[in-house]
């Protein structure tokens, strides 16, 4: 009884320092619990919200980059620490420049960032003083509406671009058609590139998107890729399958229903995009836990009252609810956890750390702070159901 009573204070109180009820984040055997934040500045001229967020541990050390868009640059913190360490400047004209990073970017390491230009076919490498020292071409198609030659690299789809040994994984953007394209089309359409730095070689894996994800009409297919003990595992948004890869030729098919699964909904189903979003179900974006070797799939819901819901809001992630299935590496569901926040949050911000999984306060919160950029910290933990009571 003892210890049955201890766990209930402890759920109190970081229910009353977080102001998060945590009864809707449990199930009868795993648990998301709330168990720290973090708050870091955010000055005057740094957005307190961004499109891409990046986070790196290195000797123990952990650091966040935080897109800053309107000041074309990346913002360097120290996490531990919650300090901010240096602006990284990104030039947006003249020689060694880019002209936007709201397409997004990924880091290798302090030395290795790789920047998407929102150009087709061309990524770049920069170091963390913002110098360019190097552009890659991975496609020389420039043709937009195939939209075969574009990388998605911003965190709010998880986009990402992967390094193994001396060679760059580049998961490649879905086209959009709106019906559903033939046979001949779907086997031009390439998964992976693979550039090497080495010899400069690109190269197509064989590996085709699926083409049953234009089953459903006049919608816009986003995937995920993430990267974990040298395997790759992606998904589509309008597809309950999570697909599998060790070598980039061969891959398996898993299929993970959300219980809270609804029809997929086509771009033009409402009127406006912003009411779309409050009605639209999908599984918006895999996070690899390596500290712990799981995959969180995020899955956006639709809003539990469409008309009392912010269609602003659920267009730009900060949902009335959302779930994320757990998935261990031996791809067995271990449980979905659902996430009724009602908007406190952003989804397009979160990433995993060390001590978890950290979740954004949106300006909904009620301890929303404009000088912050506040996280949410939440451990993935299995209950213990055979406590004496």
């Amino acid at each position: 009884m003892f210890r049955f009573y201890n766990r209930l204070v402890v759920l109190a109180l970081i229910s009353l320092n977080f102001c998060c009820s945590d009864r809707g984040l449990i199930s009868d055997s795993f648990t998301f619990l709330l168990i720290d934040s973090i708050k870091l500045p955010a000055f005057s001229y740094i957005s307190p919200k961004s499109l891409c967020v990046r986070y790196l541990i290195k000797e123990n050390n952990e650091y966040l980059f935080w897109g800053n868009t309107p000041q074309n640059s990346i913002e360097l913190y120290d996490i531990k620490a919650q300090e901010h360490l240096k602006s990284i400047a990104i030039p947006d004209e003249g020689p060694g420049s880019i002209k936007t990073i709201k397409a997004g970017f990924q880091v290798i390491n302090f030395d290795t960032i790789y920047v998407n230009s929102l150009a087709p076919g061309e990524l770049f490498l920069i170091d963390s003083s913002g110098r360019v020292y190097d552009q890659i071409t991975f496609s020389y198609d420039t043709v937009r509406s195939y939209a075969n030659n574009y990388l998605n690299l911003n965190t709010h789809i998880m986009g990402n671009v992967f390094m193994s040994g001396s060679r760059i994984i580049l998961p490649l953007r879905e086209p959009y058609f709106k019906d559903k394209p033939d046979k001949n089309t779907i086997e031009r359409i390439t998964k992976f590139r693979i550039y090497n730095l080495n010899t400069d070689e690109l190269t197509s894996s064989p590996i085709h998107i699926d083409p049953d994800i234009y089953e459903i009409a006049e919608m816009y297919i986003l995937s995920s890729v993430v990267s974990m003990n040298g395997s790759y595992y992606y998904q589509y948004q309008n597809s309950a399958n999570l697909y599998h890869t060790c070598d980039l030729n061969n891959y398996t098919r898993h299929t993970f229903k959300s219980k809270y699964f609804t029809k997929f909904i086509s771009e033009n189903t409402y009127s406006t995009p912003y009411e779309n979003a409050k009605h639209s179900f999908y599984y918006y974006s895999l996070q690899a836990d390596p500290f712990r070797d799981l995959l969180y799939r995020i899955v956006k819901l639709p809003a539990s009252d469409p008309q009392l819901t912010d269609g602003f809001d659920e267009f730009y992630g900060s949902w009335d609810r959302g779930s994320i299935m757990v998935i261990d590496t031996n791809l067995s569901l271990l449980d979905e956890i659902l996430f009724a926040t009602h908007a406190n949050y952003s989804w397009n911000e979160c990433f995993v750390g060390k001590k978890g999984f950290y979740l954004r306060r949106s300006s909904n919160h009620p301890h929303y702070s404009e000088s912050k950029i506040t996280f949410d910290i939440f451990e993935f933990s299995e209950l213990d159901n055979n406590q004496d009571i």
